[in-house]
């Protein structure tokens, strides 16, 4: 496989060095895994405002783990739910994921020891990529969460989760063969295996949220994707997704002797 064809175009120089890709493969399948975050005091990093504690009550999360065997660092994708692409959604990402130099323009601080790619990640579908365009349309994407890696030298290796907008179709084309084991009625209940896109609509559009959410939404129950991502930050569920992933990789490396620097939204 030429080396320049598993890489979507947008990766920096640290991720290729590891591999690190923000494109599915072709030949790669796909398995859904249920996670369990257990309810934590998480610390948010919030940008531009100090960090603000928060009392995350725990939640169950939907994460996509690729069939590889291969030396690419998979694409692994949490679901966070349906979402639009708006205008508004654009400008926010475009702040919200800044690069070094980008911040000096916009005279707003860079906390990062490692550079990232800017929000065109955010933009660019995973599996096709192409690149979401906002409108005020109905057109309906799913937003989904990805850990990267970096590496160099002089600091180390570093991770970041970003938000990814993945097209309806490919996002279904996914998934349409994975399925789940759930109980029927019960706790005690006969289990039955079901699709997984069932699963997910059956939670409501937001996996986690329940009972009395306030946020404004579409007509059909929708948010924006600054919203929802924005949504799942404030009530700690993304930074307990990240402090979990950071537990996982460090117990994968431990071995390695890599500094791992991760903090979730700002790495």
């Amino acid at each position: 496989m030429d080396a320049s064809s598993i890489f979507s175009g947008l990766e920096n120089e640290g991720m290729k060095t590891l591999n690190c890709t923000l494109k599915i493969q072709p030949t790669w399948t796909y398995e859904p895994l249920i996670i369990e975050l257990k309810p934590e005091r998480v610390v948010c990093c919030m940008d531009g405002a100090p960090s603000k504690t928060v009392n995350f009550p725990g939640c169950k999360i939907i994460k996509l783990c690729p069939n590889t065997d291969d030396s690419i660092y998979p694409v692994h994708l949490t679901v966070a739910g349906p979402c639009y692409y708006t205008k508004q959604d654009k400008k926010d990402f475009e702040i919200m994921f800044r690069t070094r130099e980008q911040s000096l323009l916009m005279k707003l601080p860079y906390t990062s020891k490692f550079d990232w790619p800017d929000y065109r990640v955010i933009e660019q579908c995973p599996k096709c990529c192409k690149r979401a365009k906002p409108s005020s349309s109905k057109d309906r994407y799913w937003l989904v969460y990805q850990q990267c890696l970096q590496g160099a030298a002089e600091t180390g290796i570093g991770t970041r989760v970003m938000p990814r907008l993945i097209c309806e179709e490919c996002f279904e084309s996914i998934v349409d063969d994975c399925r789940v084991d759930v109980m029927v009625g019960s706790q005690t209940g006969p289990e039955a295996e079901i699709p997984l896109l069932d699963v997910i609509e059956a939670q409501g559009r937001i996996t986690w949220l329940k009972n009395g959410h306030t946020l404004e939404k579409r007509d059909d129950g929708l948010f924006g994707a600054y919203e929802l991502y924005c949504t799942w930050e404030h009530f700690g569920a993304f930074q307990a997704m990240c402090d979990e992933y950071s537990r996982m990789m460090q117990s994968a490396m431990s071995e390695s002797g890599c500094e791992i620097g991760f903090r979730g939204q700002e790495q």
